[in-house]
Formats: C-alpha cells, sequence, structure tokens
C-alpha cells in the first residue's frame, strides 16, 4: 500500500484516511504519505486490518468514499487464524463498504501483482532463484503461478490440508510444509537464493 501511494501522491497534495493497525499507519508515515483523520478531504481510503474496527469507523469510510475517495483494500482475506480459531479479517471490512457503497476496492495486496514485483525489482530478485512463501492459495499461491516463480504453502495458516486436496491445478503449490520452521531446509535443498515472503508485501 504504502509503495503504491507513495507512487500515486508523490509531489501532490493528497491525503489518505486509514483503517488497519499500527502497522500499516507506520509504513505509510515512514513513506511520507499525508494522513487525514476526517472524510471531507480524504483522497483515498485504504482499508486493512483492523481488530477496533466498529460503526463509526464504517460510516466515516463511507461518507469519505461516496464523497470521491479512491477505495484501496490492502487484501482481501475474510478470515485470520489466531490461537481461539478464525476471527473476521480485513476482506470482512472491505466487503461491507462495497456492498454498502455500491464501489469496488483496488485490491493491492497478493494476488495483485504491483507490491511483489516492486519487491522483487528493488531487492534485485530473479525469478528463476526465488520462491514465494504464504498461507493463503488464492493471494499468495496465486501471486506466485502469475509471476511464473516457485510457490511454498504454509499449513499453520489459513489453508488446511482438506482446503488444498480440493484445491483446482491453478492454485496447487509448488511445495507444501508445515509450518515456517520447515523452511530452511527447503531452500537449502532446492538451492534458492532469495525468499518473498507475506512480510515484504503488506
Amino acid at each position: 500500500a504504502a509503495i503504491y501511494l507513495g507512487h500515486k501522491t508523490k509531489n501532490k497534495n493528497i491525503k489518505v484516511l486509514v483503517f488497519g493497525e499500527e502497522g500499516l499507519f507506520e509504513e505509510l508515515r515512514q513513506a511520507r504519505i499525508k494522513l487525514t483523520s476526517t472524510s471531507k478531504d480524504a483522497n483515498y481510503v485504504v482499508v486493512g486490518m483492523d481488530r477496533k474496527f466498529n460503526f463509526e469507523k464504517l460510516k466515516l469510510a463511507y461518507e469519505a468514499i461516496l464523497n470521491g475517495a479512491k477505495f484501496v483494500a490492502t487484501n482481501k482475506d475474510v478470515t485470520y487464524p489466531t490461537e481461539e480459531g478464525t476471527v473476521p479479517a480485513a476482506g470482512a471490512i472491505v466487503k461491507a463498504l462495497e456492498v454498502s457503497t455500491h464501489k469496488r476496492a483496488l485490491l493491492l495486496g497478493k494476488p495483485h501483482l504491483f507490491g511483489l514485483k516492486t519487491v522483487m525489482k528493488s531487492k534485485g530478485y530473479a525469478s528463476a532463484d526465488t520462491i514465494l512463501v504464504g498461507d493463503g492459495l488464492e493471494t499468495d499461491i496465486l501471486a506466485g503461478k502469475r509471476l511464473k516463480i516457485v510457490t511454498v504453502l504454509v499449513l499453520s495458516g489459513i489453508t488446511l490440508e482438506k482446503m488444498l486436496q480440493k484445491a483446482p491445478p491453478s492454485l496447487k503449490p509448488d511445495y507444501v510444509i508445515q509450518s515456517l520452521l520447515d523452511l530452511p531446509s527447503l531452500k537449502i535443498k532446492h538451492g534458492y537464493k532469495k525468499l518473498v515472503s507475506s512480510i515484504d508485501t503488506l
């Protein structure tokens, strides 16, 4: 989100209304993107995971979008894994706004390729020696397939074994591991030098 908005708002007096958690706010601040807390002067509405989202925030985002602000989503994952089980995630908030405003959010996170391509280019990652690691079939794995790079699915996240078995060929990862602890051995075994993870493209 910061990479995209930094490109779009460079040398412009553009303000962004953000709904997310501290990591997203910090990323945008570091990119020197101007933030606002009102709907009247927002040029963009950015929605990410927000565990303190409520009706007042929904109303604020709704007003900004109807006032003409461009609607952007960091991801559309509808659930998020926790120790207590899955909980609603950013996608649930995005869907509520899409339904109420009749506006479709521009997806910046996976499987959208803007962030991934930018990260790979800036770090000098070549497709031939890069693997993409993630826990989502329709986000991480699909993005890797679109980039034609090796994909690794981690089963400690949102994807269960039975979901993997039912997945179509287009969403099948090249490798499957139980947790990130298994990654070093996989990396060494196959000689991949670079890793692109979900952390790189939040």
